[in-house]
């Protein structure tokens, strides 16, 4: 049966290659006999798009020419389709900045022709563009852009499932499950088993992460039941990983050890190296919470050689991180030492500042218990480095108004210079009409250079005149920050009497908030949006989301209606 299966395979994947190849010979014939030049273009635009996964720069070329021809006769919408399969082909060459750029610019042309499948195409790939940069905002908000142009289902389908990632990832669970169920009706309309089996896959790990493990567990059940109806073993390990983690969080480990197996086979069958890596790594936890440290070390040692095969700092990190916890448990305190090192020697080339602070406080932790007081101080002093890696918004609000006071004092000073220049002109321009006077000789010299002082003279009062309204603003914009900030230290000190009083003590199981995380909570429980709280403290929406983190890691919370529960029970100020 399977040589049976491989041989349809390689006959399906010929009698592909010959279609394609009868497309590119059709569209190239079709080039050599078109005599218009509108309809010329089209061909050009659609033959690129064939030639991408053959000859990419013969793709480059021909579209290129499409759009030089396109702007010579203005052709809006052949431009614009040339300028989004230089988008395309940008992106797939991995070139994420000049894939946005031809994108946009793309739409600007596309949109006087109304043509609505180019257009929410185009969206769409900014979408994937901006997500690919890290910027989760803008890739929402293209993709609901593309939605909103699109008349295909699939590709709303698939938009509505990358806005539940997007959702997902940054935290906002109950938006990403709706987004995901938009996405299961649109599948289900269109009959895709394969994306309902990933889609149902997707809404399971929403549900994971709001710790309603029964939903989650039902949904990941109808992803590997479809999945396997459909025989894709890479969407059955998807479900298998997803049901193992669910299993461990309800600490049935045994249960978690057979899925984690059985997904991490498949993995390897399929040979996808960084999944099956994932899967031994998940193996060595249910292992480690087993006390079975043999085989937890076992699986953990096999992820690494595969992380370090494939370059994956980050993950090598994390078991590393992983293994010093596990010798940590054994008491092997100088085993723990190394790998600890390890990690935090790999995670400092990334900006998650929280994973090294778990790092630096377990090193700093061991080596206090011991007795080397000396890199434990040092350990702890990396800790409180990468904890206070924002600057306080008072004092960052002083240094604006100290720079801002220096700069018109610089301009009061520029200003004075002016005016001494200026009195300067006007006595030689005093001297120069006496001279007049008693000399007709030189006159002709004399109004000349008079009326060169004049335009000098005109140009010093436009000077002064440009400064002075400088200063006024400066000094507006000066008062306005000090308006700011002494609201800003008004409504904080309001709304500490509003949530201060008699309150319980907090447990020992919950870490104390620092002053910056406090006064975020309290703008939390007045229900202001991250960027909100931002402007109100006068620092980056992405400050907000780390100080978030840190209060939810502290309280061990996992959403603001609980931390504000906390706020109102607790005590949470003090450190």
């Amino acid at each position: 049966m399977k040589k049976i299966g491989l041989v349809i395979f390689f006959i399906t994947l010929i009698s592909f290659g010959l279609f394609c190849q009868e497309r590119i010979d059709s569209l190239r014939k079709a080039l050599l006999f078109t005599n218009s030049m509108e309809e010329k273009i089209n061909i050009q635009n659609a033959l690129s798009l064939q030639l991408k996964d053959i000859n990419l720069e013969e793709s480059f070329l021909l579209v290129r020419k499409s759009l030089e021809e396109s702007t010579k006769i203005g052709y809006s919408k052949g431009a614009g389709v040339a300028l989004s399969n230089l988008g395309l082909f940008h992106y797939l060459k991995n070139n994420i900045d000049s894939a946005t750029w031809y994108n946009k610019k793309a739409i600007s042309h596309l949109i006087p022709s109304g043509d609505s499948v180019e257009i929410s195409k185009n969206y769409n790939r900014l979408g994937v563009d901006y997500y690919m940069a890290g910027k989760s905002d803008l890739a929402a908000e293209n993709y609901l852009l593309a939605i909103s142009w699109s008349n295909s289902s699939r590709l709303k389908a698939n938009a509505f499932n990358n806005l539940g990632m997007i959702s997902k990832h940054s935290g906002d669970f109950g938006q990403a499950i709706t987004y995901h169920h938009e996405a299961l009706s649109l599948y289900e309309l269109l009959d895709d088993k394969l994306f309902l089996s990933r889609t149902y896959s997707n809404l399971a790990a929403c549900y994971l992460l709001k710790k309603n493990y029964v939903i989650a567990e039902e949904q990941f059940l109808i992803a590997e039941k479809i999945a396997k109806e459909l025989n894709d073993k890479e969407c059955i390990a998807q479900a298998l990983n997803g049901l193992g983690i669910v299993a461990s969080k309800k600490n049935e480990y045994n249960k978690a050890l057979n899925y984690f197996k059985e997904s991490a086979q498949t993995y390897f069958t399929l040979n996808i190296q960084k999944e099956y890596a994932q899967q031994l790594v998940n193996l060595g936890d249910v292992f480690t919470r087993l006390l079975d440290f043999k085989q937890a070390a076992n699986n953990y040692q096999k992820s690494i050689s595969i992380f370090e095969k494939l370059g994956d700092k980050r993950s090598l990190s994390a078991v590393y991180n992983n293994l010093g916890n596990l010798y940590y448990q054994q008491k092997k305190n100088q085993l723990a030492i190394n790998y600890f090192k390890k990690a935090i020697e790999l995670a400092d080339y990334s900006d998650e500042k929280n994973f090294k602070i778990i790092i630096a406080k377990n090193l700093s932790s061991i080596f206090e218990e011991t007795g080397n007081t000396k890199e434990a101080l040092a350990y702890r002093k990396l800790y409180d480095t990468y904890k206070e890696d924002v600057i306080n918004v008072a004092e960052n609000l002083k240094s604006i108004e100290i720079d801002k006071k220096f700069e018109v004092s610089k301009k009061e000073n520029q200003l004075k210079v002016k005016d001494q220049q200026l009195n300067k002109l006007e006595d030689n321009r005093t001297r120069l009409i006496l001279l007049l006077l008693f000399s007709l000789l030189f006159a002709v010299f004399l109004i000349w250079l008079i009326q060169k002082n004049k335009s000098k003279q005109l140009v010093l009062e436009q000077n002064i005149v440009s400064i002075s309204k400088q200063i006024e603003s400066l000094k507006t914009e000066n008062h306005n920050l000090k308006d700011l900030l002494i609201s800003t230290e008004k409504e904080l000190q309001d709304l500490n009497q509003k949530y201060s009083g008699s309150k319980e003590k907090l447990p020992g199981d919950k870490v104390l908030l620092s002053k910056r995380e406090f006064e975020v909570l309290l703008f939390i429980a007045e229900g202001l949006t991250d960027k909100e709280i931002s402007e109100k403290i006068f620092v980056s929406i992405n400050t907000v989301r780390t100080h978030t983190r840190r209060i939810y890691d502290k309280l061990l919370v996992n959403n603001r209606l609980e931390a504000v529960s906390l706020l109102n029970k607790y005590n949470l100020t003090g450190e």
